[in-house]
């Protein structure tokens, strides 16, 4: 099984810097936490979506943290749908992705149930994230009330959605827009689809919330 996580993004909110490769904990990383995550749950292979501007640093990274193995880069884009995209050919068996600037758990997921299945947590602020409503995934929805929503943070399918994914997609589109929530709800829609609950998610959009989780912030 696949561990697939794409980190080609710039990190704008950022202003500098690499956040998946940011400590958070003694002896532990965004990055090499994510691998982690994905090992616990069966991943064996890993790829990470990369840009031409941080090869170098992930692999590095990786040797220097002793998980540089079983582990290849793909080269995205602009956008995360993009990054996916071309990562598409080499998924030749399930994929599991994790976003590498999360803190993700989840337990009693074995994954392979369904040929789609969605990661779906609790959030009071559903304008961050990719909220899960209707059967349709809404993203960072800017004028829904207060109150809470699920919102994915993992994703895992099969290769035959994959295969479905090229063929139904082109990459000129893609370099046009970030369409993984139209992907992904075509998944829904044509294949077995299951949700499963993640307990506990922690993202790093900027440099606030880093800093609220090294202070210990709930």
């Amino acid at each position: 099984m696949i561990g697939f996580i794409p980190a080609a993004g710039t990190n704008a909110r950022w202003g500098s810097g690499y956040k998946e490769l940011l400590p958070i904990g003694e002896g532990e990383w965004l990055l090499s936490n994510t691998i982690k995550t994905l090992q616990a749950i069966g991943c064996d292979k890993f790829f990470i979506g990369t840009s031409t501007e941080k090869i170098s640093s992930h692999l590095n990274f990786l040797k220097q943290t002793g998980q540089d193995h079983n582990v290849c880069f793909t080269i995205g884009g602009r956008t995360m749908w993009e990054t996916i995209y071309r990562f598409l050919p080499v998924a030749y068996e399930r994929v599991v992705m994790i976003m590498p600037d999360t803190i993700v758990e989840f337990h009693n997921w074995v994954p392979g149930t369904a040929d789609f299945e969605l990661g779906l947590f609790e959030t009071k602020t559903p304008e961050r994230f990719s909220v899960y409503q209707n059967e349709c995934l809404i993203k960072k929805p800017v004028s829904f009330p207060k109150g809470i929503y699920r919102a994915w943070g993992a994703v895992s399918w099969s290769p035959q959605v994959s295969r479905d994914w090229m063929l139904k997609y082109h990459l000129r589109h893609s370099e046009e827009r970030d369409e993984y929530n139209e992907a992904f709800m075509h998944a829904m829609k044509h294949y077995k689809t299951n949700f499963f609950d993640i307990q506990f998610y922690r993202d790093f959009a900027d440099w606030k919330d880093y800093y609220s989780f090294i202070k210990g912030d709930i």
